[in-house]
């Protein structure tokens, strides 16, 4: 049964109480570093700066060296292993949730899955041909961004995504309602806000759109539809690796996502244990990053 989302515009609501929270200062640069042609002495630069990054950064290089290799203890040497995009994915998942001010313990929840969906969508991007690991990673990591900031300006915002469940229908839908927004629209003008990727803007603002996986979306880039059907499993893995209950919006959207991927319903299952098993034991060796 299809249940659309509303048709809502890209901007936020003129009586809406929201503002989109600064991006931090770190992030900011190595977004803009990204973007054009980076130098890596000025991306490793941006990373020693930041303490909590740098170390983060040094452990991922040193975690994935060769056994016997000399331990690596310069910034650059650890971009250069690792990437520019790996080094920028380890410093979002430590900078963004400073942007939100939840109460501890709430943030630590929401991030914790917000990582573990990172993760996720990372070994979902190893399995199916599609967006490069790292975008997928990123992807995982902010696909519910808008989240955090309904929560802090909407004190009721939990009860409408319980609400929502025992209405038996997607959260946007009550979400929109109530605030005239909702948790996609926001992640989608947070990111944008950021000077993220387009790709990864739009994927992230039209995830929950009804029509997505359907025939008639030649205005949406399959690179756009393919990410952000990659997001439905890599949440539900996340959620079954964490021993969690099942991501409520896999019943809406994960069976479409699943046949937009050319996945049979068995094997979309299978692809998620398969997925939450592989970050089962990515957590065990090593922590995903505070």
């Amino acid at each position: 049964m299809s249940h659309p989302t509303p048709d809502v515009p890209d901007v936020l609501p003129e009586d809406t109480a929201l503002v989109l929270p600064p991006c931090p200062a770190v992030l900011a640069g190595l977004f803009e570093a990204v973007q054009r042609d980076h130098d890596l002495r000025e991306v490793a630069s941006l990373i020693a700066a930041d303490p909590a990054i740098c170390g983060s950064v040094l452990r991922t290089a040193n975690s994935v060296a060769e056994a016997g290799h000399t331990s690596l203890r310069d910034p650059l040497q650890a971009v250069t292993k690792l990437g520019v995009r790996r080094v920028l994915g380890i410093a979002c998942a430590i900078a963004a949730p400073g942007a939100f001010p939840l109460p501890p313990q709430v943030a630590e929840r929401f991030w914790r899955l917000s990582r573990t969906t990172a993760e996720a969508a990372r070994q979902v991007a190893r399995r199916i041909p599609g967006p490069a690991e790292e975008d997928a990673y990123l992807y995982g990591l902010f696909r519910d961004c808008g989240i955090p900031l309904l929560m802090l300006h909407y004190p009721d915002y939990e009860q409408t995504v319980q609400d929502a469940i025992a209405e038996n229908m997607p959260s946007t839908k009550l979400e929109y309602f109530r605030y005239g927004t909702h948790h996609a629209m926001v992640g989608g003008l947070i990111t944008r806000h950021w000077k993220m990727p387009d790709e990864l803007v739009l994927s992230i603002r039209h995830q929950h759109d009804a029509t997505l996986f359907g025939d008639n979306t030649g205005s949406v880039a399959p690179s756009i539809r393919t990410l952000a059907a990659m997001g439905f499993f890599a949440s539900s893995a996340a959620r079954n690796a964490l021993g969690e209950l099942e991501d409520p919006e896999w019943v809406w959207c994960g069976r479409q996502a699943a046949a937009y991927l050319g996945f049979q319903p068995k094997e979309a299952v299978e692809l998620v244990w398969d997925v939450a098993e592989a970050v089962r034991e990515v957590m065990g060796r090593q922590h995903l990053p505070e």
